[in-house]
């Protein structure tokens, strides 16, 4: 990916749980990995905003949602109102 992307991250667990919008990332895209019980994730890109969420999911118990900006983004800390 180029150097020029930024990208935002953030660590969920049981006791620190994961906002309802990744949660229904989860539930409504297709998950990809080969040992779900060990690692999974999901993808989401915003074709229209120029973003992809990378969902990581690390032995059902931490989530790792990657938010990637890349380059054009419009999403709202990449073009805040003015």
């Amino acid at each position: 990916m180029p150097d020029s992307w930024r990208y935002d991250c953030r660590i969920y667990d049981p006791a620190n749980p994961p906002p309802a919008p990744i949660v229904t990332i989860l539930k409504e895209n297709v998950t990809w990995g080969e040992y779900p019980e060990i690692f999974f994730f999901t993808v989401v890109r915003s074709e229209a905003h120029h973003y992809q969420v990378w969902t990581l999911f690390l032995w059902d118990w931490i989530v790792i949602p990657v938010v990637v900006h890349e380059t054009g983004c419009t999403c709202e800390q990449c073009t805040p109102f003015t």
